[in-house]
């Protein structure tokens, strides 16, 4: 699994806490993918053994994961791309950070308590890991459209 934070560094430390909550000690390994901008704000925080940074290599995402979870960045979107169930993790009661806007494909928003859930049908080998991807070919190009109507005021 791997786990795509977003720029707001501040919700860094509860969103590791609940992943090590739920996933520590478990034989499930929890890949964090830092923003970029504070990759090196990090390495400090001990993590359980399962836990290591993300680094990327040469396999392609569906190659590596199983699932991608993330929030208030586009990473989600491309991790569907890759052909990587993804889901939007409901972390910050403050404003909306969602990002799979209409997504009807599969219930691809999870808090706290539904990845408990997750991490059962992981650990029982029950995930279904499969979504339909002309639906998600279907879904990004309904809500995201190239503007032809650019004028010389917008640019």
């Amino acid at each position: 699994m791997l786990y795509a934070f977003p720029v707001h560094f501040y919700q860094y430390q509860q969103i590791i806490q609940d992943l090590i909550d739920v996933f520590q000690s478990t034989e499930i390994e929890v890949h964090l993918k830092y923003h970029p901008l504070f990759q090196s704000s990090v390495n400090n925080i001990q993590l359980p053994s399962n836990f290591k940074i993300w680094s990327k290599d040469n396999k392609k995402l569906n190659e590596t994961y199983d699932v991608i979870l993330f929030n208030d960045n586009s990473f989600g979107i491309e991790s569907l791309l890759m052909g990587v169930k993804s889901y939007e993790y409901e972390f910050d009661e403050y404003y909306d950070e969602t990002r799979l806007i209409g997504f009807g494909i599969y219930n691809a928003k999870i808090d706290k308590d539904k990845l408990f859930n997750l991490k059962d049908q992981m650990l029982l080998d029950d995930f279904d890991k499969t979504y339909s991807k002309e639906a998600v070919a279907s879904y990004i190009s309904n809500m995201y459209k190239w503007n032809n109507r650019l004028d010389d005021n917008f640019i």
